[in-house]
């Protein structure tokens, strides 16, 4: 059997620190979500009022965190709540509770 690894420069890291894990988990149990809306990548994405700018700059930099070379996004949805994203395959593996 062949495996086709992709060169060193593409490959991506996530962050498998116990301490950055179990802060995104209690986020993502208490206002997130896995999917994989595309059948390419699955997303964690966390839903989070407005009203709580700095709330979603610190979920932002947990996931940066735990993603450090995948881009983190922040959807508006209303002019009351966003949804912070970010997207790896990985993620499975790691949230994996």
């Amino acid at each position: 059997m062949w495996v086709r690894l992709p060169p060193p420069a593409l490959v991506k890291t996530v962050n498998s620190d116990p301490t950055v894990l179990a802060h995104i988990i209690g986020i993502a149990i208490g206002d997130g979500n896995l999917s994989n809306p595309n059948s390419r990548a699955v997303r964690l994405r966390v839903s989070c009022d407005t009203k709580y700018p700095r709330l979603i700059q610190e979920i932002c930099e947990a996931i940066q965190k735990l993603l450090p070379d995948y881009k983190v996004s922040i959807v508006t949805r209303t002019p009351r709540w966003v949804d912070i994203s970010g997207f790896s395959n990985s993620l499975e593996n790691l949230l994996d509770f």
